[in-house]
């Protein structure tokens, strides 16, 4: 039987939680993890990456919480890839969510689902490859208005490409994206003859239906954080935060902003692509639906609350985006308000976001 106090307990825990943070920071601990966890980087993500992959061992390894961990993985991936646009070359996209669907569609249509009209099964590495190029070509296309237009000017372009994608996949044009019937019977990701929905038994133990799948979206995260880092510290990651604080100043240092900026927008819309064609495989179903106007305002919320241009930022912020709300379920018509009141304190205490980017705290 569900516990009805669930909610409130999650959010004692949460103060809990908050008060041994605070206390820690206080003491000055949390500085000095920072500060170790920064000079042995690889050995914190390895040992992060295990604590990942161990969580379905956990009382939170059931097929609920491994599917709404599964979602959070989609978002991280895709928030990181508008971390890009956002935490380091500082272009508003309010149409990001765009080319994860653009993913996610191309990916039911190359896989052999039942609704497609294309009629083409390719291995899912090779379509998950596809559709990620698709999408940065469509980023590259998205982009090349920054070359004329910036700041509130960009967000209306963004705003009008992603309003386009959904009323056009609603239209089904092309026949490509299923309308009001959207794209349903997606076959699943299989592995030496295991589908990654069936539950897996190793041994005497036997893990819930959908762990393989959260296991591969652990890793897909894992590849895209180690795409950002590299890029952040790269000449073109400075390149992109130097348009950031001055773009005027950035091109007269002989800074080329033009293709710098388009560039931003090619490798974000790839990464999302990336993660919209694990979304297709993991849902089974794609729908214009779930690319909403709203989807994008979500990620650039994660972006921004967990602190933009930092990879655990963007991590933590889709995790939060995603666990609160089903965690305050319980609290059924208040259950937005909590959230809301959430999201304004953490603004008003943590301005520059959970794990604010080093530069930005300068």
């Amino acid at each position: 039987a569900a516990n009805v106090y669930s909610g409130a307990v999650f959010l004692s825990f949460l103060g809990a939680v908050g008060g041994l943070l605070g206390a820690l920071h206080a003491s000055g601990l949390l500085t000095w993890v920072g500060a170790v966890s920064e000079r042995h980087r690889v050995f914190s993500v390895a040992v992060l990456l295990i604590a990942a992959l161990l969580l379905p061992l956990t009382g939170a390894g059931s097929e609920y919480w491994l599917t709404v961990s599964a979602n959070i993985g989609v978002y991280a991936a895709t928030a990181i890839g508008l971390n890009i646009v956002v935490g380091l070359a500082g272009l508003l996209d309010l149409g990001y969510v765009a080319f994860l669907g653009i993913g996610a569609f191309v990916a039911a249509n190359l896989s052999g689902a039942a609704a497609s009209q294309v009629g083409i099964e390719l291995p899912f590495p090779l379509v998950m490859v596809i559709s990620a190029v698709v999408a940065g070509i469509f980023g590259a296309i998205v982009g090349s208005p920054t070359l004329r237009v910036r700041g509130d000017y960009l967000a209306i372009v963004t705003l009008a490409f992603g309003e386009i994608f959904v009323r056009s996949a609603q239209n089904n044009i092309g026949g490509l994206t299923g309308g009001s019937n959207a794209i349903p019977g997606i076959p699943p990701v299989s592995l030496f003859g295991n589908d990654f929905n069936d539950a897996l038994v190793i041994g005497g133990l036997r893990l819930a239906p959908g762990v393989l799948y959260y296991v591969l979206i652990v890793l897909i995260v894992a590849a895209v954080m180690l795409v950002f880092a590299n890029l952040k510290s790269s000449r073109l990651g400075r390149a992109w935060i130097a348009i950031r604080e001055d773009e005027d100043a950035a091109r007269a240092m002989g800074i080329r902003t033009g293709p710098i900026k388009i560039l931003a927008f090619l490798i974000g819309a790839t990464l999302a692509g990336f993660a919209g064609a694990f979304f297709a495989h993991k849902t089974a179903t794609v729908s214009y639906e779930s690319f909403r106007f709203l989807e994008s305002v979500t990620l650039l919320a994660a972006v921004i609350l967990g602190g933009m241009g930092t990879i655990p930022g963007a991590v933590l912020g889709a995790s939060i985006l995603f666990v609160l709300p089903e965690k305050l379920r319980e609290f059924s018509d208040y259950r937005l308000l909590l959230f809301g009141i959430a999201l304004i304190l953490i603004m008003r205490f943590r301005p520059q976001g959970l794990v604010p980017d080093r530069h930005r705290r300068a």
